[in-house]
């Protein structure tokens, strides 16, 4: 309801008293501005428009309830996608998040530059991305750094080779599905029979 917005704009002077001229131009100019909304073209609108400017002038105006904060797992979704394909509404909320949180901030480019390089496979990269991460990242960021300097070959590999272990990882989270489908009620016979029946 565009009531909120207009009223407050158009408060009458100080000398013109609740329901004045003002409030009566601020009525009539209501059912034009709002000229699809039928609640604010009746005749209960000027009644309801006067009382909100009183309410204005006295100072005992309820304000607007603050937006919702959204959830960690909706922000952790909004800072992972490009900006490109977030709505507008969207992505005003996830600036002002980021404005009020630096660390937030710093996170979200560490992570889209992590990203991008293993889109691009460009593994040679890492270690500057891991000098950013132990300098402006916060500290889970450099635990995950920490983390990666464990099996460095591995990780760079990952980054830069064409080739990857999801096959054979594939094959394994198959096997276990067979397996346990058939949980106390197959021998290891009957279990190599099932995995070789099923083809990938």
């Amino acid at each position: 309801m565009a009531t909120g917005a207009e009223p407050d704009r158009a408060v009458p002077a100080p000398d013109d008293g609740p329901g004045g001229r003002a409030g009566a131009r601020l009525v009539g100019y209501l059912p034009v501005r709002a000229s699809r909304d039928v609640i604010l073209g009746d005749r209960g609108s000027r009644v309801v428009v006067t009382k909100y400017i009183a309410t204005l002038r006295a100072g005992t105006a309820v304000p607007e309830p603050p937006q919702p904060i959204p959830s960690p797992r909706r922000i952790t979704t909004w800072i992972m996608r490009r900006l490109e394909s977030l709505a507008d509404s969207q992505r005003d909320q996830l600036d002002r998040i980021l404005d009020a949180c630096p660390d937030l901030a710093a996170a979200r480019d560490l992570a889209h530059g992590f990203s991008a390089m293993a889109r691009e496979r460009r593994g040679h990269d890492l270690t500057h991305w891991m000098i950013r991460a132990l300098e402006h990242g916060p500290s889970p960021v450099q635990g995950f750094v920490a983390f990666l300097q464990t099996d460095w070959d591995a990780v760079v590999n990952g980054l830069t080779l064409p080739w990857s272990s999801g096959a054979g990882e594939g094959q394994v989270t198959r096997i276990k599905l067979i397996k346990r489908r058939s949980y106390g009620r197959a021998s290891f016979a009957l279990l190599r029979t099932l995995v070789l029946a099923q083809p990938p």
